[in-house]
């Protein structure tokens, strides 16, 4: 509960008896009697703000979230510069998923109270949330300033650090929480994960383990250690786990969601398929229920990519691109082998590898209405030497001076003729994967954020397969050979040395045997197979989506593929 800053001053005498009466029993732990005991007295008074605040908060402990919301936002309707309710709502609509809309909220909380390290923090959260991350990093610092013992600002600030690419700060930045306070589940299974995308997995093993010590109830860290290992799951923690997934421990929805994707997990790695496929199809339909995933939308927005791009226009707009040669794009669909590329790549001493970075979908946005109408060919082209531009300027600092950059972000693949006309000399490379290996595969993973939307529901992700294949069918007829690359997973597996000859000679580089010792190379990978790529090449998941065959009907169907 929030704590309440002034009394019940300037209301009548049967107003100041209830909220008195609230205020006590709220303060007592008995938040019921209280909620009831502050809607009569709004019912005496509606226009009292403080007691709408404080049936917020009392709302907001007993997960009443969309009522609390409510309440808190007819407070700061009435007083607009009420920041404990202003920062009270934000939280609220942090919990509810809504963070885009608690930023306002939180940002009037900071400034109606600066010396605020608790608000401080709370807009630091939300931030993050909203992919602000200077910003979200600037919060959690002034929560720090103003208090440098609040742990949770030490585990926030780190949890963004580690989004911008500095693991060893965040490492800092979490151990610092875990030395004030050493029993914080979070940080100890927040440090594990910087470390294992470092490439420490031993280390990170022994923090998720820690973690689950602290919090024996918490299942996103049995979930972490499950996708730390490729040993198989000691007795007592699959035990543990097991006993959390029965009904009558009440877990609430996230909770369950990584206790599914875990046990999958443990089940598959012991061959107990059908036990493994269960798990899987329940943690899928209640995180479906959790995205937002606009299937019409999606499919069309790539209809329209094949309608309006074609060889003339590529032709005619690539003239006018920034000529640089160091940018990489590296994509595929979400499981299909990127991140082992890249790490190939990443292995060389004249590549820096900057992984997911979604810079360039995000100025893309300013120039693709254009592409394709009637707007003079000039102005589009101009337009999209000012978008290449701004890539190499934006990213300059991740290249740190080396001749080759490798972007990593999947989503580039529906934006490949964007990026030839506007870095005509950038390197594409394609990567593929067996088509039943990939979706299953996705379907398997609880991805970090929401980026992969369309993965939780079969049917959705068998159509969206097929729009990717007919897309990137589309453009490797129309984008030329010598700035497209397509490579196949499998051949990889099968024959690293002259794969990984072909993909550093495709980008213009000598070769280094550096390369062939991709899981050594030295650098954070936040994605889904941060454990994989730390491992030598293993050709254990090839043919995995067969094993499942028979519960993939709905994927099948959708594909309209014959099974591999």
């Amino acid at each position: 509960m929030a704590k309440r800053r002034g009394g019940a001053k300037g209301h009548g005498a049967p107003f100041t008896s209830l909220f008195q009466s609230a205020l006590s029993k709220q303060r007592s732990g008995r938040t019921l009697e209280a909620i009831m005991l502050y809607q009569r007295a709004l019912r005496s008074d509606p226009a009292a703000a403080e007691a709408h605040n404080n049936l917020g908060c009392a709302l907001l402990a007993l997960g009443r979230l969309e009522e609390a919301a409510a309440a808190l936002t007819r407070a700061v309707d009435l007083r607009p510069g009420y920041d404990e309710a202003l920062d009270t709502l934000g939280v609220c609509l942090v919990e509810l998923g809504r963070p885009g809309e608690a930023v306002p909220y939180l940002e009037r909380a900071h400034a109606a109270a600066p010396g605020s390290a608790a608000t401080a923090f709370h807009l630091g959260n939300a931030l993050m949330a909203v992919d602000r991350l200077p910003e979200s990093r600037a919060a959690f610092e002034r929560a720090l300033q103003l208090d440098p013992g609040y742990v949770a600002a030490h585990n926030g600030l780190g949890a963004v650090l580690a989004r911008q690419g500095e693991p060893d700060a965040a490492a800092a930045a979490f151990r610092a929480a875990l030395a004030i306070e050493p029993a914080f589940g979070d940080a100890a299974c927040n440090l594990g994960r910087v470390l294992l995308e470092g490439g420490a997995i031993g280390e990170a093993v022994v923090w998720f383990e820690r973690a689950i010590e602290i919090d024996p109830a918490n299942s996103h860290y049995y979930l972490e250690l499950v996708r730390s290992r490729s040993k198989p799951l000691e007795p007592r923690r699959l035990a543990a786990m097991e006993a959390l997934s029965a009904p009558a421990r009440g877990l609430n929805q996230a909770a369950r969601i990584d206790l599914h994707f875990g046990l999958a997990k443990v089940y598959e790695d012991a061959e107990r398929y059908d036990d493994a496929f269960r798990h899987l199809a329940a943690g899928n339909a209640l995180k479906r229920t959790e995205v937002n995933y606009n299937e019409a939308a999606e499919l069309g927005f790539f209809a329209s990519l094949e309608r309006t791009i074609d060889v003339p226009l590529l032709e005619s707009l690539r003239t006018y691109g920034n000529p640089s040669e160091a940018p990489v794009f590296v994509f595929s669909m979400a499981r299909a082998g990127s991140t082992l590329v890249e790490q190939i790549l990443a292995a060389h001493p004249a590549v820096a590898a900057a992984g997911e970075i979604a810079e360039f979908g995000r100025l893309i946005a300013e120039v693709r209405p254009a592409v394709g109408t009637a707007a003079p060919l000039a102005d589009v082209g101009k337009s999209l030497r000012t978008l290449g531009d701004r890539y190499l300027d934006a990213t300059a600092r991740l290249a740190a001076g080396k001749p080759r950059l490798t972007d990593k972000t999947l989503a580039n693949f529906s934006l490949a003729p964007f990026i030839h006309m506007a870095l005509p000399k950038a390197r594409m490379i394609h990567v593929r994967r067996n088509w039943l290996d990939t979706c299953f595969s996705c379907y398997a993973t609880l991805f970090l954020g929401s980026y992969v939307s369309f993965s939780y529901d079969l049917a959705e992700l068998g159509r969206y397969y097929r729009a990717y294949d007919q897309l990137m069918t589309r453009w490797r007829a129309i984008l030329p050979a010598d700035q497209f690359l397509e490579v196949q997973y499998e051949d990889v597996v099968a024959d690293i040395e002259t794969q990984a000859r072909r993909i550093v000679a495709f980008c213009g580089l000598p070769w280094d045997d550096a390369c062939l010792a991709f899981h050594a190379a030295r650098r954070p990978v936040r994605t889904a197979s941060a454990f994989q790529v730390r491992q030598p090449l293993y050709d254990s998941a090839i043919g995995r989506g067969l094993r499942f065959a028979a519960h993939l009907e709905p994927l099948i169907t959708a594909t309209g593929y014959s099974l591999p």
